[in-house]
């Protein structure tokens, strides 16, 4: 009972590394095609609107953990946010005070891709090296989570083989 109990548990964290990994490689194209002034199409809109949707657990996790409240999804805010927070300080290291007002400036910038409207080019960079960060800190989890079962493989393979 033990081993089902422990293959399940890796299953279903390799069902989330999978997710994420999908869906920030999903917001990652589509930030890309927004900054070649591409059409948006119906299904860009709604990974920029649970992208959004990311960056407000992520505030929601921070808050949690703060206040040491915790929430019904607190599970999912605070691994958004441990997530996001290392993406952070891999972009900018040194300045973790700035990390509330830079999620805040991240929903902003979704926003005015949503309407259509032209951001800056530093702001454009930063966008999608957040989320690029965030894709690839992902595959780098799926790696490990792969070679806990199965260890002949390295997460160095499964990332070359991505």
């Amino acid at each position: 009972m033990l081993a089902f109990e422990q293959s399940r548990g890796r299953l279903h964290e390799i069902s989330r590394t999978f997710h994420w990994g999908y869906f920030f490689e999903s917001v990652d194209y589509v930030l890309k095609k927004a900054e070649k002034n591409q059409e948006l199409t119906v299904n860009d809109k709604k990974i920029l609107r649970n992208a959004k949707k990311f960056l407000q657990e992520v505030k929601q996790g921070q808050e949690e953990v703060k206040s040491g409240i915790l929430g019904s999804s607190a599970i999912d805010s605070i691994g958004a946010y441990k997530q996001s927070l290392l993406a952070f300080s891999m972009i900018k290291p040194q300045k973790t005070e700035e990390f509330d007002s830079f999620i805040s400036d991240l929903i902003n910038l979704i926003d005015k891709i949503e309407k259509s409207e032209s951001i800056e080019k530093p702001d454009r960079l930063l966008l999608k090296d957040f989320f690029h960060t965030l894709n690839v800190e992902s595959l780098r989890d799926t790696g490990r989570v792969l070679e806990a079962l199965h260890p002949r493989r390295g997460p160095a393979e499964w990332i070359a083989i991505y």
